[in-house]
């Protein structure tokens, strides 16, 4: 008789579903619970005196950087999705992190000015943090898979 590897592949597909299931409901509750902290205090009124300006503001410049600085302090130190949450930066972090701190940044595209893009603050950002250049393209590759 011979081998038929069927029960094994179905059986194999059906615990990497399970993982990525995992995954992905871990990611559904990060994202019921992203940026909680920005309605209560002392956050909340921070970003309501600030964000009428940042929005006037180059996203990256050291003015931005300044102004934004006014809530941002607290927000990273509670929101693992921040690089500057972990002391190592990126290399504290896992992919779950990972993927909401990308769709962070992209949804930051959408409120900033006309000229800003996914791929600018891609390339801001990594060269603020000094994020390698490997990781960057898996950030560009994923913001381009995704349509962005």
């Amino acid at each position: 008789m011979s081998y038929d590897s069927t029960p094994d592949t179905e059986q194999h597909i059906a615990r990497v579903r399970k993982r990525i299931f995992e995954f992905t409901d871990e990611m559904v509750a990060r994202a019921y619970r992203h940026d909680l902290s920005k309605y209560v205090e002392p956050e909340k009124s921070a970003i309501d005196r600030v964000r009428p300006q940042l929005k006037q503001l180059e996203f990256g410049t050291p003015e931005y950087k300044e102004l934004k600085r006014a809530f941002s302090d607290h927000h990273y130190k509670i929101n693992d999705h921040h690089l500057e949450y972990f002391e190592n930066g990126i290399e504290g972090m896992g992919l779950l992190q990972i993927v909401e701190m990308l769709c962070d940044w992209k949804a930051a595209t959408e409120t900033h000015g006309p000229d800003d893009n996914i791929y600018n603050s891609i390339d801001i950002i990594c060269k603020q943090h000094e994020i390698n250049d490997t990781l960057k393209n898996i950030f560009v590759n994923t913001a381009k898979q995704m349509g962005w």
